[in-house]
């Protein structure tokens, strides 16, 4: 399985890669061989593959489409659901300034803070 996203990724590769990694989370494997590489992708093509991999509402503060910072994550060794969406979490949150909190079961709230340190980023 391989999420890819970068800069000049056409929009429909990043829909088929999304459907790929979906249907591979829909089987009844607690943890599943995938590839995750976001290599420049901006925070909008996260929170969209964060939205469709869990299956949350997503609440977003106005500011969230405002934050241009590339995201860099890689990761290729088996994983859950769950320990995906905590990596998404955690690349969001140091390098962008982006914060998902659990609102219940079915929503989350997304808010952007300015006043966190952001990591520089490694191509």
């Amino acid at each position: 399985m391989i999420i890819t996203a970068g800069k000049k990724m056409k929009k429909i590769y990043l829909s088929i890669m999304i459907g790929l990694f979906l249907s591979a989370h829909s089987a009844p494997a607690q943890a599943l061989k995938m590839t995750i590489n976001f290599d420049g992708a901006t925070p909008i093509q996260v929170l969209d593959v964060y939205r469709r991999m869990s299956g949350l509402t997503l609440i977003e503060d106005s500011r969230v489409r405002q934050v241009h910072r590339p995201i860099y994550l890689r990761r290729s060794k088996p994983m859950s659901k769950s320990e995906g969406m905590k990596l998404f979490e955690e690349a969001l949150i140091k390098q962008a300034g982006i914060v998902i909190t659990r609102l219940d079961d079915t929503e989350v709230s997304v808010t952007y803070n300015d006043a966190l340190p952001i990591a520089a980023t490694r191509h």
